[in-house]
């Protein structure tokens, strides 16, 4: 059961969605940003996920406690909510960033159980999340989504 304090956590954790059609460099943009030393600097726990067509909270909270201890020991036979303890515990006041590529998933109650599983991190904490959805972006996003467009062909033309 999510409690007020929760809700008042997830509305913390900033989402920036990253949209456009296939192809377009959302995944490359991404991969720039995460791997920026900059972002390291800014960042105690960064997690990178590719979920494409299978969201699995579960899977996702298990790749974090991994990323955060190094190991997630036996902890695959655990239920979610006993994963979500264990989380929390690995994010305890760490500001993290955690970015989710080729999402598709328009599930909203699978967003909010996102956000719940991840509110423990410290205030500054961010989720960015590729998607060639618009919908998608719209339900998750809690800022305006960076669509990225093509280059018009002479920009192209003169980069080769």
């Amino acid at each position: 059961m999510l409690t007020q304090d929760d809700l008042t956590n997830m509305e913390e954790i900033l989402v920036l969605p990253i949209v456009g059609v296939g192809d377009m460099g959302k995944t490359t943009l991404a991969k720039l940003i995460f791997n920026d030393e900059t972002v390291d600097a800014h960042f105690e726990l960064k997690l990178w996920a590719c979920v494409s067509d299978d969201f699995d909270l579960k899977w996702l909270a298990l790749k974090a406690i991994k990323t955060g201890k190094g190991s997630d020991g036996d902890l695959g036979i655990l239920d979610l909510e006993l994963l979500r303890k264990v989380l929390r515990v690995c994010l305890n006041v760490k500001k993290y960033l955690l970015v989710l590529a080729y999402v598709c998933n328009k599930d909203n109650r699978k967003w909010v159980e996102l956000k719940h599983l991840f509110a423990e991190g410290d205030v500054g904490s961010k989720i960015v999340v590729t998607t060639r959805s618009s919908q998608v972006a719209k339900i998750i996003g809690t800022i305006t989504p960076l669509y990225l467009e093509a280059l018009p062909y002479k920009i192209n033309y003169l980069c080769f």
